[in-house]
């Protein structure tokens, strides 16, 4: 069986037969989202971010976010609520002489917002930069402790 396209009938069949197609269907398919979504302002999507986990150990949350590179004396750390956010920039260093073939690491501002899985004591925040690695330690409000205890009858 011969590869690529093949006429038959007076029509090319194959992969380019299905172009129009295909041309049409992405066309309908815009039409829908943009009367779906009508003319919405998208907010910029942020050019990097860094990696979070966030967990809880007993009475405690903790927010571990890789930032190397970065100079922990220029980050913003705010708690609203139950959202922790994140701000920063790592700052690009350029040196003119060096001539780069790849270039895959990121630079610029961030900010990163990430929802607690319990309100937390925001006077027990505790902040540690190492190695690159940010950790954030925040008691749970007691009211988020509490235990319930199921009455056997």
């Amino acid at each position: 069986m011969p590869y690529g396209p093949a006429r038959q009938g007076g029509r090319w069949t194959g992969p380019q037969s299905a172009l129009p197609v295909l041309r049409e269907e992405i066309d309908r398919m815009s039409k829908m989202l943009d009367e779906f979504f009508g003319n919405m302002e998208m907010a910029p999507m942020p050019i990097w971010g860094p990696p979070i986990d966030v967990s809880e150990v007993d009475d405690k949350v903790i927010v571990k976010a890789e930032l190397p590179g970065i100079d922990p004396g220029q980050l913003d750390i705010s708690a609203v609520e139950d959202m922790l956010t994140l701000k920063g920039e790592k700052k690009e260093e350029k040196n003119e002489k060096e001539h780069y073939y790849s270039s895959e690491r990121r630079y610029g501002e961030f900010s990163r917002s990430v929802r607690l899985p319990s309100r937390i004591d925001k006077d027990s925040i505790e902040a540690r930069f190492h190695n690159g690695v940010l950790m954030i330690e925040m008691k749970k409000m007691p009211e988020a402790r509490k235990k319930i205890e199921v009455k056997v009858l």
